[in-house]
C-alpha cells in the first residue's frame, strides 16, 4: 500500500471531535481498570476461601493483582498522550495554533507529565503559545520543560530561552 504524500494528506480532524475521541478512550481505560479491579478482588477472595494456605501469600498476590489492574491503564494512558502529541504536532504543521494549544495544554499538569517524558508535547505547546503572541506563557512552558526533562527537546527549549534573553541574537520569541 503506497503512502500518501504529506501534501495530499487530509487535514487533521476538528479539535473538538479529536479531543472527544481521546476523552472517550481515557474513560474506556478507566472503566476497564475498574472492571479489572473488581475481577481481581473477587478472584483473590475466591482463592482465599478455597485455598486457606494462600493467605500467607496474600501480600504477594495483592501486589501481582494490583500490577495486572494498573499496568493496562497506564499503558492506555501513555498511548492516549502519544496520540495527543501526534495530533498537536499535526495542528502545528497546519498552523492551527489554537487547536494545538487546546490539544497539548494538559501536558503541563503534573498528572500528565510522566507520559510526555521527553517533553515533545510541552515544546509543541510552547511553540503554539509563541505563535499566538503569548510570549510569557511560552517562556513559562519552556522553563518547565528545562526544569523537568532531559534530551533533545530540553536542548531546543534551552536554545529558545537563550534566544529570548540574549540581546545580541535574533529574538524569535519577540518576533511573533
Amino acid at each position: 500500500m503506497a503512502r500518501t504524500p504529506s501534501s495530499e494528506r487530509p487535514p487533521a480532524p476538528p479539535v473538538d471531535a479529536a479531543l472527544h475521541q481521546l476523552y472517550r478512550r481515557h474513560v474506556r481505560a478507566a472503566v476497564g481498570m475498574a472492571v479489572r479491579l473488581i475481577g481481581a478482588a473477587v478472584l483473590i477472595a475466591a482463592l482465599e476461601s478455597r485455598l486457606p494456605a494462600i493467605r500467607e501469600w496474600s501480600p504477594f498476590v495483592t501486589v501481582v493483582a494490583a500490577a495486572l489492574v494498573i499496568w493496562p491503564f497506564y499503558t492506555s494512558t501513555g498511548r492516549i498522550v502519544a496520540w495527543r502529541i501526534a495530533l498537536g504536532s499535526t495542528y502545528l504543521k497546519e498552523h492551527r495554533w489554537h487547536d494545538a494549544e487546546r490539544t497539548l495544554g494538559v501536558l503541563l499538569h503534573r498528572r500528565w507529565q510522566p507520559f510526555d517524558f521527553q517533553g515533545e508535547g510541552i515544546y509543541g505547546l510552547a511553540t503554539a503559545l509563541r505563535e499566538q503572541g503569548r510570549t510569557d506563557e511560552s517562556i513559562q512552558a519552556l522553563q518547565e520543560l528545562v526544569r523537568t526533562r532531559r534530551g533533545v527537546w530540553r536542548e531546543k527549549a534551552e536554545e529558545d530561552l537563550r534566544e529570548t534573553t540574549d540581546p545580541g541574537s535574533p529574538n524569535r520569541m519577540a518576533d511573533s
